[in-house]
C-alpha cells in the first residue's frame, strides 16, 4: 500500500471563497489576455467558437498567460491576487508549493484549449470535478491540489 501524503492541519478554505478568488484572478488577467489575443484571433474563445486556426493560437496563447499567471505567483508567494485578497494561500509539504506542484496544480487549464463543442464540455465537467472534490474534501483539496500535493488555506 502507497504511502498517503498527510497535509498540515490548517483552516481550509471554502469553496465560496475559493470561486471568488478565481473570478478575481479572472477580471485581473482580462485585459492583458484580450489586448494580447484580439490581436491575434479577435481574443479567446472557449469551447464551440474556437475552431479557426487563429482562434485555436489565440485561445492557446490566452489560457498560456493565465496559466503562467497562477503557477508563478503561487510558486513565488503562494497566492494569487484573487486569494491575497480573500486571505487564502497555497502551501505544498514544505511550505509554498514548488514550481513543478504549482504546475501541475494548474495543468487542468489547458483543457480549454480543446477546439469545438468538447472543448467547453471537457473544461466545464472538470471544473465541476474540481468543485465536488474541493467541497468533499475534509482539507478541502480539490483533484487538482491532491494531484500536486498542495491545499489551500486560510492565511
Amino acid at each position: 500500500m502507497a504511502a498517503v501524503e498527510q497535509m498540515p492541519l490548517t483552516t481550509k478554505a471554502s469553496l465560496g471563497r475559493r470561486f471568488a478568488a478565481r473570478f478575481i484572478d479572472a477580471l485581473v488577467m482580462l485585459v492583458p489576455v484580450v489586448v494580447v489575443t484580439n490581436a491575434i484571433g479577435r481574443g479567446f474563445n472557449i469551447g464551440t467558437t474556437n475552431t479557426g486556426t487563429d482562434q485555436f493560437v489565440a485561445t492557446a496563447l490566452g489560457v498560456l498567460l493565465t496559466y503562467g499567471y497562477f503557477v508563478v505567483l503561487e510558486a513565488r508567494q503562494g497566492h494569487t491576487i484573487g486569494k491575497r485578497l480573500l486571505g487564502m494561500t497555497v502551501r505544498g509539504p514544505e511550505g509554498l508549493p514548488t514550481l513543478e506542484q504549482s504546475a501541475r496544480r494548474n495543468v487542468f487549464m489547458f483543457l480549454a484549449i480543446l477546439p469545438g463543442p468538447i472543448g467547453g464540455v471537457v473544461a466545464l465537467a472538470t471544473y465541476a470535478s474540481i468543485a465536488v472534490s474541493v467541497a468533499r474534501d475534509p482539507q478541502g483539496r480539490g483533484r487538482h491540489d491532491q494531484f500536486a500535493g498542495t491545499t489551500v488555506s486560510m492565511t
